[in-house]
């Protein structure tokens, strides 16, 4: 896995020579993200590597397939980005937008796409982007409460941009940048 820096480069093109040298049929980057192609973002060097990583992969093995699965619910949702979700998250705007998640279903859907590419290659695309709902942030915490066996409610408390900027710039310091041995 290509983490948040993309300094393990060497690792992952070691595993597609690899894969490349024992024949393997299928590759699927363990790069599940969100699908950066589609922001602002995509020169940033991170999401550069990660290309490159699967344009690399394309030339070595005959069918890859690259999986973007939205925000990880788990790994997005946590106090340091303000969802304290025991009282408050904490968001910008009204939260009247639909934002996509993706849950534990994730594991399932890959081990799908992997059995149906490598029984037809042409079966299963390239790039694939799933995700397990798509609810405004307002709709998430009613779903969320639902649920709850706590019996907390969760509050909505919407900034406005300029204000959230402000308060990021204060505290991203203290987020921590997530790296396999965050999620053992």
């Amino acid at each position: 896995m290509m983490g948040m820096q993309g300094n393990d480069w060497r690792k992952n093109k070691a595993l597609v020579d690899a894969a490349a040298r024992n024949k393997v049929g299928v590759y699927i980057p363990s790069e599940f993200r969100p699908y950066y192609y589609a922001t602002n973002y995509a020169n940033r060097p991170i999401f550069e590597l990660k290309a490159h990583h699967v344009l690399e992969a394309k030339k070595k093995i005959p069918k890859v397939v690259a999986i973007f699965c939205s925000l990880m619910m788990k790994h997005s949702l946590f106090k340091g980005l303000g969802f304290d979700n025991e009282e408050v998250w904490s968001i910008v705007g009204p939260g009247e937008v639909p934002v996509s998640l993706a849950a534990d279903d994730v594991g399932r859907f890959t081990v799908e796409a992997a059995i149906n590419a490598y029984q037809e290659l042409d079966k299963v695309p390239e790039y694939l982007v799933i995700y397990s709902s798509t609810m405004t942030f307002q709709q998430y915490p009613e779903f969320l409460d639902k649920h709850a066996t706590t019996g907390n409610k969760l509050k909505l408390e919407g900034k406005l941009l300029p204000d959230a900027k402000a308060d990021w710039e204060q505290m991203k310091h203290k987020v921590a940048v997530f790296s396999r041995k965050h999620w053992h």
